[in-house]
C-alpha cells in the first residue's frame, strides 16, 4: 500500500470509528506496517472488522486480510488444470487470492469467455468449456 492508499484507509477507519484516534503521522506509520497489503483487501478487512469491534489496528487488518485471502484460495487446487505452466499457475493463484477470479465459478466451468477475459495472458488457448459454449452460441444464431 502506498501513502495515498494508506491515507484513504485511515480516513475510512476514522469515518467508521470516529472515536479511534488518528493524527497526521498515522498514515505514514501504518504504511510501514501495511506495505504488503493491497488497499482493496484492507478495505474489505476493515468492513469485516468494523462489524465485530470498535477499534481497528494494523495487526487486525493484516490478520483479517490473511483470512480473506485464504478463504478465496479455498479449493484453488481444483482449477489447476486451467494453467499449463508453473508461471500460469502462479498467476492464476495470485488472481484468485486478489479476488479477480472466483474459484467456485471456475470449478463449475465458465458459461462464456469471462474467465479468459479475467486472466489475460494466462491462457494460450481457451478451455474446452469456453470453446464449446462459444460454438453452441454461434450455432444458435
Amino acid at each position: 500500500m502506498n501513502h495515498d492508499e494508506t491515507v484513504r484507509l485511515c480516513r475510512t477507519i476514522a469515518g467508521i470509528a470516529p472515536a479511534q484516534a488518528f493524527d497526521e503521522h498515522t498514515p505514514a506509520l501504518w504504511q510501514g506496517i501495511l506495505v504488503d497489503v493491497r488497499l482493496a483487501d484492507a478495505l474489505e478487512a476493515v468492513k469485516q472488522l468494523a462489524r465485530r469491534q470498535s477499534f481497528v489496528a494494523p495487526a487486525d487488518i493484516i490478520a483479517e486480510v490473511k483470512t480473506l485471502r485464504a478463504r478465496r484460495l479455498d479449493g484453488v487446487d481444483r482449477i489447476r488444470h486451467l494453467a499449463d505452466t508453473p508461471e500460469e499457475w502462479r498467476e492464476l493463484i495470485r488472481r484468485v487470492a486478489d479476488g479477480e477470479v472466483d474459484v467456485p465459478a471456475a470449478i463449475e466451468g465458465p458459461q462464456d469467455a469471462r474467465l479468459v477475459a479475467a486472466l489475460p495472458g494466462v491462457f494460450r488457448r481457451p478451455p474446452r468449456a469456453i470453446t464449446r459454449t462459444t460454438e453452441t452460441q454461434e450455432a444458435s444464431r
